[in-house]
């Protein structure tokens, strides 16, 4: 199981944030407050494309302060015409 670096993400301009390298997500689960995040794109793309991982999508979000989430990935949004990753939906175990 790969972890993932993520920080809680502050920021409401998700354009200024890729600008900025990283890609926003969000974790959430039913009876569980949501939990909006930022993850570094280099990190997240070379997980996402190893052939390892193509077949298991399970996940720890290792959130800035320390907490560790077990997750999996519901849904990936690309860019309509750019090979880019612009928002990731995570459900919680």
């Amino acid at each position: 199981m790969k972890i993932i670096e993520a920080y809680i993400k502050e920021e409401k301009n998700n354009n200024l944030l890729r600008k900025l390298g990283f890609i926003p997500a969000v974790i959430y689960k039913k009876n569980f407050k949501n939990i909006l995040i930022k993850i570094k794109e280099n990190n997240l793309y070379f997980i996402i494309n190893s052939k390892i991982e193509l077949f298991n999508n399970n996940f720890i979000i290792k959130i800035y302060e320390n907490n560790l989430l077990e997750v999996y990935i519901k849904k990936i949004q690309y860019h309509p015409f750019k090979n880019k990753i612009i928002h990731i939906d995570f459900i919680k175990k």
